[in-house]
């Protein structure tokens, strides 16, 4: 998992800094979690059926193959994100939690 407003600090290294990025790719992410993890951060954060919104009745509904795949590859292989590094090089990114409280705009008791 990664913020939108972490990607956007990469983006802005790599403009910074290209001589670092041109001709690399780098899979970015903050945090790995699990579904478990997920949901008691969204009950530290007052949310107790664990989701702050309600699931969508299309995916109640059969998922297309191609859906249903790419679903078993994250379970299976998923991406390979090396988080230490990645935090050795971007220490202010934004944890779930910590992304949770900016959503909700109220101070972090973590």
């Amino acid at each position: 998992m990664i913020a939108t407003a972490d990607i956007g600090n990469w983006v802005a290294q790599a403009f910074a800094q290209p001589d670092g990025f041109l001709g690399k790719s780098e899979e970015i992410a903050s945090v790995e979690l699990t579904r478990a993890q997920i949901i008691a951060t969204f009950k530290h954060h007052g949310w107790s059926a664990g989701l702050p919104f309600p699931l969508p009745r299309l995916l109640l509904r059969p998922l297309p193959y191609d859906v249903r795949k790419m679903f078993e590859w994250f379970g299976e292989a998923g991406y390979l994100a090396d988080i230490p590094t990645l935090l050795a090089r971007q220490s202010d990114m934004r944890t779930f939690d910590k992304w949770l409280v900016e959503q909700r705009g109220t101070p972090s008791n973590t």
